[in-house]
């Protein structure tokens, strides 16, 4: 079977986000926002969705992304807000938080 004859239903969860992506990217948007974009990926499939996002950083789109997986908020990040203690807390992009 072809791709082009796969219902997006049958496709893997890491393919589902980067079909989605795709078709947000297609409506050339200035800011593509994520809600937890790497739950349910394995560390292979995280780490194309990485690529993907880093690709979507170089057409020039922000990214606001919420998540629980810290080792993915360096994805094209500037900044990081983190929220602790009910507190936000703000971390250049690369610190430890």
């Amino acid at each position: 079977m072809a791709v082009g004859d796969t219902h997006p239903r049958d496709l893997s969860w890491g393919q589902q986000t980067a079909l989605a992506i795709a078709i947000q990217m297609s409506r050339k948007p200035t800011v593509l926002a994520l809600d937890e974009p790497t739950r349910g990926l394995d560390s292979g499939a995280a780490q194309l969705l990485r690529e993907v996002l880093s690709c979507v950083v170089e057409t020039g789109t922000a990214l606001i992304i919420a998540t629980h997986d810290h080792a993915f908020t360096d994805v094209g990040s500037d900044r990081v807000l983190s929220l602790r203690e009910g507190k936000l807390w703000e971390s250049p992009a690369g610190v430890s938080r």
